[in-house]
């Protein structure tokens, strides 16, 4: 494995990754975040060389690429933008991209809702933190109000006495 810097441009879906569907609002949110991190992953793409000189597939990190290339068409970066990489050509693609889809865990409303309080305390306005998160103002809202709860309640959330929809919100924390 090596870490390299590759030119967006250079960067293809890989035909191998398994995850074959991506959620458009998702990828709104995803490039949010990247905008807000100076256009810099926090998680390097995970790629391989692909048949055509100079070029590689992202075996890991898709929705990640697909937020990049929207970007891109956007004019927010250029396409020979560097992107980190991670190249490996010592396992199997097929099994590196399932590991990182099934390896990882959404964090809980109880927690993003308390990430959003600490960015308010420190400075950021509601709106700041709805752009930073792809999120509406009225949300951040209600999600800062949520985080004020008393924490009596919030850990009866924690212990599943009380669900998402009884703190007032959709699975989806909307």
């Amino acid at each position: 494995m090596t870490i390299r810097e590759i030119a967006l441009s250079n960067l293809l879906p890989d035909p191998l990754n398994v995850r074959k569907s991506m959620n458009t609002a998702d990828l709104a949110i995803l490039a949010a975040s990247i905008r807000a991190t100076g256009f810099k992953l926090l998680q390097n793409l995970v790629v391989r060389p692909a048949e055509t000189k100079g070029d590689f597939f992202v075996t890991a990190g898709g929705r990640r690429l697909a937020a990049l290339l929207r970007l891109a068409e956007a004019g927010e970066i250029k396409p020979d933008h560097k992107i980190t990489c991670s190249v490996r050509t010592d396992a199997d693609p097929v099994a590196l991209s399932l590991i990182e889809n099934e390896a990882r865990a959404s964090m809980t409303p109880l927690d993003q809702f308390a990430a959003f309080k600490a960015l308010a305390e420190n400075g950021a306005t509601v709106e700041q933190i709805a752009n930073t998160f792809n999120e509406s103002v009225p949300t951040v809202q209600k999600r800062l109000a949520l985080a004020n709860v008393a924490p009596e309640i919030l850990d009866a959330h924690l212990q599943d006495a009380i669900s998402v929809p009884q703190l007032g919100l959709s699975q989806s924390f909307s």
